[in-house]
């Protein structure tokens, strides 16, 4: 496994963050963003990044979430077209992610433990 992480997210951003989204995100989320603050690399032959807190807010509305994913933020990607996100207040089935791909189409799927397994490593 090939992570590359950055140094660890403000209080300050995450903040900002959380207050503009509106809704709390889950508390070992951003135990990582303030050890990590994303990463980049290699789960196995898999791509992945996990993007930082200062851009959370402006990629989801760069791809659009709330108009093909509602009830959805996205806080990464395989850098290619395939996003992962969390259902937040309002939505159904809160432990679960959703895969939305390049095409628009979207699938719900359970947290891939192999991700999960990968981010706590870092957690």
């Amino acid at each position: 496994m090939e992570l590359y992480d950055d140094r660890p997210a403000d209080d300050g951003v995450i903040g900002r963050s959380l207050a503009e989204l509106g809704f709390a995100l889950p508390n070992g989320y951003v135990d990582f963003l303030r050890k990590h603050n994303g990463l980049e690399g290699f789960i196995g032959d898999k791509y992945i990044t996990l993007w930082k807190a200062k851009e959370l807010i402006p990629f989801n509305r760069e791809y659009e979430v709330d108009k093909y994913a509602p009830g959805i933020l996205l806080f990464g990607s395989s850098g290619g077209g395939e996003g992962y996100g969390f259902r937040h207040a309002g939505c159904s089935g809160a432990d679960s992610s959703r895969s939305i791909h390049r095409d628009g189409s979207a699938t719900f799927e359970g947290c891939g433990q192999r991700l999960c397994r990968s981010v706590r490593y870092f957690r």
